[in-house]
């Protein structure tokens, strides 16, 4: 959708200068800020999404492990206990790989 939208803003763009002719190069300056401004505006919303995605993902991965420790506390079983240190610790790997 971020992707498209623009897309179809910047084609428009370029068709209302290629089929104008008379149009001022005053216009046509501002045409291409506009242009710019789109392109610039794009990718930035594109960085931000691709950045609250990957915080998310941390974050529910995070929230996994909290709930395995609240678990651990509450299990009495040592099998059932190692089951779930070896997720805490799996999970713990996870993590340190989104961080760096």
């Amino acid at each position: 959708m971020f992707l498209i939208v623009p897309a179809i803003i910047i084609f428009l763009a370029f068709s209302y200068l290629h089929l104008n002719e008379d149009v001022s190069i005053f216009m046509e300056i501002i045409t291409y800020i506009f242009i710019m401004g789109v392109v610039a505006l794009s990718f930035y919303t594109y960085t931000s999404i691709k950045k609250n995605l990957k915080q998310q993902e941390l974050n529910k991965i995070l929230l996994e492990i909290h709930n395995l420790q609240i678990k651990l506390k509450n299990t009495t079983s040592e099998d059932q206990k190692d089951r779930l240190q070896l997720q805490i610790k799996r999970l713990q790997k996870e993590v340190s790989q989104h961080k760096s």
